[in-house]
C-alpha cells in the first residue's frame, strides 16, 4: 500500500510541477471613467475624457487552465461637462475625480491555451477571462479654480473603497520567457471620500471604469 501511495503522490507532484510557472507583466494604455453616481449632477460631468492607465501584475499558474495572482492598477479619472454658475451662466468644466486612482486587486483567470508546434507541452499563447476584487484609493487635491478663459476645473477630495470587475485578454510568447499581451478590464468602484463640500453631498459615489492596456509578460520559471 505504501509504495502505491508514494507512486500516486509522485505522479500528482510531477503533474503539478509540469504546469507550474510564474508570470509577471507591465502594461500601459487608456481608460474611461463612467458617470459617478450618488453625487449631484453638477459635479458628474457629461462625458469621459480619454485617460491614461497602467498596470503591474504577477500570476501563478495553478495548471495550464487556471491562473491566480494580483495586480496594481493606476488610472486618471477625468470627465468634462458644463458648470452652472449661480448667476445662470454655463461654462465648460473639467471634473477630476481621481489623479490617480490606485487599485490593489486579487485576480483569478481561466486560461484557454495554444501549444507550441515544436514543443507540444509548452504554451505558446493563450486567451484568458477572469475576475478581480480589491481595494481602490483615489488621490486628489480638492481644489476648484477658474482659468483665464472662464474654464472651471473642479477636483474631488481623496477617497477609498472597493472595486470588483472582470478582465479578458490575449498573451503571445515570441520567446520562451518573453511575450506580449493586450487586456481589457471593465470594473465597478464604490468610493467614500473626505469631501465635506456642498453639505457633504460629495462624500460617497460609485462608478464603472474601463481600461485597455498592452504590454509585456515574462515567465520566470519552467519545469519542462
Amino acid at each position: 500500500m505504501r509504495p502505491l501511495l508514494l507512486t500516486a503522490i509522485a505522479i500528482l507532484t510531477a503533474g503539478s510541477l509540469h504546469a507550474q510557472l510564474y508570470e509577471g507583466g507591465i502594461g500601459y494604455g487608456t481608460g474611461y471613467a463612467g458617470t459617478p453616481q450618488g453625487i449631484p449632477s453638477q459635479y458628474q460631468g457629461s462625458s469621459s475624457s480619454k485617460n491614461p492607465s497602467f498596470i503591474g501584475m504577477f500570476h501563478y499558474n495553478i495548471s495550464d487552465l487556471w491562473q491566480v495572482g494580483g495586480s496594481i492598477d493606476g488610472a486618471k479619472w477625468v470627465r468634462t461637462g458644463n458648470w452652472n454658475s449661480i448667476g445662470g451662466s454655463i461654462t465648460p468644466a473639467t471634473y477630476t475625480i481621481a489623479d490617480p486612482a490606485l487599485s490593489f486587486c486579487a485576480r483569478f483567470n481561466r486560461i484557454f491555451p495554444f501549444y507550441s508546434e515544436v514543443n507540444p507541452e509548452m504554451i505558446k499563447s493563450y486567451l484568458y477571462i477572469g475576475a478581480s476584487v480589491g481595494m481602490v484609493f483615489t488621490s486628489n487635491d480638492g481644489q476648484q479654480n477658474i482659468s483665464s478663459d472662464g474654464h472651471v476645473n473642479y477636483d474631488l477630495e481623496n477617497g477609498k473603497g472597493y472595486t470588483i470587475g472582470v478582465q479578458g485578454g490575449y498573451v503571445y510568447y515570441f520567446r520562451k520567457h518573453l511575450g506580449l499581451y493586450a487586456e481589457v478590464a471593465p470594473r465597478y468602484a464604490n468610493i467614500t471620500t473626505s469631501d465635506a463640500r456642498d453639505n457633504h453631498s460629495l462624500e460617497s459615489f460609485h462608478l464603472t471604469y474601463y481600461s485597455l492596456t498592452i504590454g509585456v509578460r515574462y515567465r520566470f520559471k519552467y519545469y519542462y
